[in-house]
């Protein structure tokens, strides 16, 4: 191999990287200009694509997705009364994610991008920390970021009432961010539990710490459920031989839970709003609407948008699986559980043979794997599949677990047929 051709190997992961983190950060910073970024990264990916050769592969997975969003466009022509600007924008986000999802990226990669994530999230924490020490430097910086309805939306919604928000103007992006880097902290830790750097393995606990504590701020419920789950994951993979060590971690984790709960007043209100008269906040009505109008066009939906013309007062469906089934019907729905399912396989996948890999290849992987599992959590109660941040973000840790899939099964080889998927 020459030495260009090892630089330009070099380069092409630390492209992809940048556009992942300027694209991310600035959707977070600026959600007004979110088209503006979605067209640089567009842009960006086509010049990666044609100078510097990146390896493509399109495989069964994303053709359900394709089978998917075609049944979506079909039923938004038969249906002439779905907003067409929400149906052209959902496909473009889609056909997005099949271009990263097509990527064959390699272990290098992942290590890129990793940094392009995490430097993501020091600017969520960044801004979640003036909110605690600087609050009017914050509203200042929003206001010139966020547009005047956005604005309106954090301060009105979220910053009055101290819910932790940062710089966004929902504290369900925020929150989004957050558990990815108590993710990414998490991983770290049980990456490194054999290890004897006794300092290193403090300072990922101090961070999980600092981070679980303010996505605690921001009360998103389902977030600080994934994190549980990944948690009690984690601990079983790399702990399940010893059983005494893993209760006690489990006592010492739950109990620094309690606390949060019974001792702040963003505990009282969680245990107010989750066992209060309105405890789904508002979803159960949500579901049973989507649900009826689910079963006036079972077979191929409603169209892409029609939730939120159909289910008034409310942004989507708040479960991506049932909204599905409404928007692209059993069809439609289908194809896209297919899809998930044949991803979901990939990561477990990875999952069970994570030990095979190097410390820092076992934080990665952890790290993505969080990812993936966030998307199908959060799925339940939540639109990750609607915004594009985190559907940005799965297809994005869906690639490097085919990465990881094909180290694991050829380890120790570095040709390029590993490094890129070439067949």
């Amino acid at each position: 191999m020459t030495e260009i051709k090892k630089e330009k190997n070099k380069t092409m992961p630390k492209v992809y990287a940048f556009l992942v983190f300027l694209s991310l950060s600035g959707i977070y910073l600026m959600p007004e200009k979110i088209k503006v970024f979605v067209a640089i990264f567009v842009f960006g990916l086509f010049l990666y694509f044609v100078f510097y050769n990146a390896p493509f592969k399109f495989n069964k997975q994303n053709v359900a997705i394709i089978v998917y969003m075609l049944i979506g466009i079909i039923s938004n022509i038969i249906n002439k009364d779905i907003a067409f600007l929400t149906m052209i924008n959902f496909v473009i986000s889609i056909v997005i994610a099949i271009l990263v999802l097509s990527i064959n990226v390699d272990v290098y990669t992942a290590q890129c991008l990793t940094k392009a994530f995490v430097g993501v999230m020091c600017i969520v924490v960044l801004g979640c920390l003036l909110q605690l020490f600087f609050p009017s430097l914050l509203l200042k910086f929003n206001k010139l970021t966020l547009g005047e309805e956005k604005y309106f939306i954090f301060y009105d919604s979220f910053f009055q009432y101290d819910f932790l928000v940062g710089f966004s103007y929902q504290t369900g992006v925020t929150g989004y961010y957050l558990a990815l880097l108590a993710g990414y902290f998490l991983s770290c830790v049980f990456a490194n539990i054999d290890t004897t750097d006794i300092w290193k393995k403090i300072a990922y606990i101090l961070g999980f710490a600092i981070t679980f504590i303010l996505l605690f701020l921001t009360a998103k419920r389902i977030e600080m459920i994934v994190i549980f789950l990944a948690f009690f994951v984690m601990l079983y993979l790399y702990e399940r031989n010893r059983p005494a060590k893993v209760i006690g971690i489990i006592i010492a984790f739950i109990f620094a839970v309690l606390i949060l709960l019974l001792t702040t007043e963003m505990g009282r209100r969680l245990i107010e709003r989750t066992f209060g008269d309105n405890p789904t906040s508002g979803r159960s009505k949500i579901y049973s609407l989507v649900w009826s109008y689910f079963i006036r066009k079972p077979l191929f939906g409603n169209g892409f948008g029609s939730t939120i013309i159909y289910v008034k007062d409310f942004t989507n469906g708040h479960n991506i699986y049932l909204q599905s089934l409404m928007e692209a019907g059993i069809v439609g729905g289908i194809a896209l559980i297919i899809a998930l399912f044949k991803h979901a396989k990939i990561g477990l996948y990875v999952t069970k043979n994570i030990k095979k890999l190097d410390i820092k290849d076992k934080a990665i992987s952890g790290f993505f794997l969080f990812v993936m599992l966030n998307f199908f959590v959060t799925g339940l109660l939540s639109n990750p599949l609607y915004d594009i941040y985190p559907l940005f973000g799965y297809a994005i840790a869906v690639s490097i677990m085919q990465a990881y899939s094909r180290s694991i099964n050829k380890p120790g080889i570095q040709t390029r047929e590993v490094l890129y998927g070439h067949n």
